[in-house]
């Protein structure tokens, strides 16, 4: 190996990777070695990532676990409200909002232009000022939600 490729790309190690690849076990060139060490590289940052990208869904799916637990724990005891030291956590009831039922019996200002898109907050805003909108009624809102705030300065 040439002084060259140890000032250009970093003493000891490229000749000892040198040495180990190209010399002893794989009878490699030179720009062979570097290849093999670049894909060995890629090899290892791409499983990297898999890794990375399992131990986020984990994350996800013991989040919504958590919640889920918090929730029921919440509901069955009545608290609705826990504060910490860095957080907030309260039970809030979902508020019923509009869903079509009928969308041929729904009246045109009822969806936004230009495309007709139904207009959920104008719908659901009538509904609850007690307007009849036929094709259209307010859902039972769904199960509480927990929400988990933190405290502001931490």
């Amino acid at each position: 190996m040439t002084g060259k490729y140890e000032e250009q790309i970093g003493g000891e190690l490229i000749t000892w990777v040198y040495e180990k690849l190209c010399n002893t076990h794989f009878n490699l060139s030179w720009d062979n070695a570097i290849n093999y060490k670049i894909e060995s590289a890629l090899l290892y940052a791409a499983e990297a990532a898999l890794q990375f990208a399992y131990v986020q869904e984990r994350a996800k799916q013991a989040e919504e676990e958590i919640r889920a637990a918090m929730q029921k724990a919440m509901k069955d005891s009545g608290c609705t409200h826990v504060a910490g030291k860095e957080f907030s956590v309260t039970l809030a009831e979902k508020k019923p909002s509009a869903r079509v039922t009928i969308r041929e019996l729904v009246p045109p200002q009822y969806f936004k232009t230009p495309d007709p898109v139904f207009d959920r907050a104008f719908a659901t805003a009538a509904l609850r000022k007690g307007i009849k909108t036929p094709g259209v009624e307010l859902d039972n809102g769904g199960p509480p939600v927990v929400r988990i705030t933190p405290k502001k300065g931490t």
